[in-house]
């Protein structure tokens, strides 16, 4: 699988959980869901926005690497 393959998994997965996050929360309004986005989605959007910018640093590495061998 390619970076570029990854990326576009993880951005598509990553907008259709905020998506279902908001369907549920104007269902889900009390005290345990608001910890639970706390606890839970807020800490795992910072993972996936670092994983975004580690995937975006590999592969400007990998092109780099390639042209460097042509």
């Amino acid at each position: 699988m390619s970076v570029r393959t990854a990326f576009g998994q993880l951005e598509h997965a990553r907008k259709g959980l905020l998506e279902n996050w908001e369907s549920t929360r104007m269902a889900w309004t009390d005290d345990t869901a608001r910890r639970f986005e706390e606890d839970v989605i807020i800490p795992l959007m910072g993972r996936i926005r670092k994983l975004e910018l580690a995937l975006g640093q590999l592969d400007v590495a990998l092109r780099k690497a390639q042209r460097d061998c042509e």
